[in-house]
């Protein structure tokens, strides 16, 4: 695969990319975060069975308008899943892997300059390997401590986040029923990733 093009370029601005279904883009200009936008999504039908998928038009509307501002694109390379018997997710590999692939082809066919960067770069940068998980040692399955670790590091990304572009919205707010009772916020966590790839993006383009 190849992972970068053109890093010797003088860019104006840098994008970075959370390329899951429930990923966004996020805008650096001028030093600060300029805007954030969930990846685009539509509906297919696949097996008489509704899908929703990344919407590849929108997203290729979304990167042209870039690369003709002359932006850097940061794309964080996502692995593999592995089950527990050793077998691998396929529908979501094969979606990550279609992204990763679309986007490619996309960036090298418009001569942009570009880069995929592996999630432990660019943890690296933000402390990631600094986060406190003796909590998760009190639940029981293996199940239930992979979802709080999973919890711990969403919020730890929403605390670089919010360091780092406190402007954008983060959370959507939780549910109200007539009985009274309430649902917790929703954390748009492909939104706090995308903000720290493009700071992330920035940084690593000083040095060019």
């Amino acid at each position: 695969m190849i992972v970068s093009g053109n890093l010797d370029r003088v860019v104006s601005g840098h994008v970075g990319i959370d390329p899951g279904i429930e990923g966004a883009i996020a805008f650096w200009y001028s030093g600060r975060v300029t805007e954030v936008i969930d990846m685009p999504k539509h509906t297919i039908l696949v097996g008489g069975s509704e899908r929703i998928v990344v919407d590849y038009l929108a997203l290729t509307q979304i990167l042209t308008k870039y690369i003709n501002q002359n932006f850097r694109f940061t794309v964080e390379l996502t692995p593999v899943f592995i089950t527990m018997k050793g077998g691998s997710s396929s529908s979501a590999n094969w979606s990550l892997g279609y992204s990763q692939g679309f986007m490619t082809a996309f960036f090298i066919s418009k001569n942009a300059s570009f880069r995929f960067v592996r999630t432990q770069e660019w943890h690296k940068a933000y402390g990631y390997k600094d986060i406190d998980f003796r909590s998760v040692e009190q639940f029981k399955t293996d199940g239930q401590k992979s979802s709080e670790r999973k919890r711990l590091t969403k919020l730890h990304s929403l605390k670089i986040a919010r360091q780092i572009a406190p402007h954008i919205q983060y959370a959507l707010p939780g549910k109200t029923f007539k009985t009274g009772r309430t649902t917790n916020e929703k954390l748009l966590d492909g939104r706090c990733e995308a903000v720290l790839i493009a700071k992330h993006g920035n940084d690593y383009g000083k040095r060019y």
